[in-house]
Parts: structure tokens; C-alpha cells; sequence
């Protein structure tokens, strides 16, 4: 089994180099913790990025380089992504753009401010 492309570019360095910041602006400007490379991927997250790429666990698994045993122990909380496997996390989070989605998501019971 060979390994993706954007994951050899992101192991040889040749990536872009995400952003470290672990917060970000949502439309109304108010500030959401975000998952990045810095910070922890909790189960949600991890669920949340799957469902929005739409993959099976194996299907993330595979992509990221780990089984799918391991992404279901990130999505139960058993276990957490350690360092590499929350870069990978946020390199396929960044590429899908599922931060700009998560970004333009308003919650229904707030109310934008003027």
C-alpha cells in the first residue's frame, strides 16, 4: 500500500505550512477553538472531519496512514491523536476546507450583532 501524494509532500516538507493559531473568527466575530496542528483533535473533531469528508473510518485511516481501529479510539475518546497524526488531521482538514465551513457555520440560536 502506497502512501498519498499530499502525504509525501507534507513528509518531505514541500506542504504549505498551516496556520498555528488555535482559535478563529466565526461571521458574527465571535472567537471558536478550532482543532489545528497545535491543538487537541477531541472526538468530535475527529468525527466531524470524517463526516464532512465523507469516509468510513478506514477511508481516514487509510488516507492519514493508521488503522481504522485508531480512528474509531479518536472518535470514542479511548485514545487521542498524538503530534503527526494531528498535523496529518489538520493538512486533510485545511485541503478538504472544512475550516472555511466550519468558519461560515452559525449557530441557529445566535443572533449576529450589528
Amino acid at each position: 500500500m502506497g502512501r498519498p501524494s499530499h502525504l509525501l509532500d507534507f513528509l518531505s516538507g514541500t506542504a504549505r505550512r498551516p496556520p498555528s493559531h488555535s482559535s478563529t473568527y466565526t461571521k458574527t466575530g465571535k472567537m471558536t477553538p478550532m482543532a489545528t496542528e497545535s491543538s487537541s483533535w477531541i472526538p468530535e473533531d475527529v468525527r466531524r472531519l470524517r463526516t464532512h469528508l465523507g469516509l468510513s473510518q478506514a477511508e481516514l485511516a487509510d488516507r492519514i496512514g493508521t488503522r481504522q481501529q485508531t480512528i474509531s479510539e479518536w472518535e470514542t475518546g479511548a485514545s487521542a491523536p498524538r503530534r503527526m497524526s494531528r498535523r496529518l488531521l489538520h493538512l486533510v482538514a485545511e485541503e478538504s476546507g472544512y475550516y472555511a465551513v466550519a468558519d461560515a457555520a452559525v449557530a441557529p440560536h445566535e443572533e449576529p450583532t450589528p
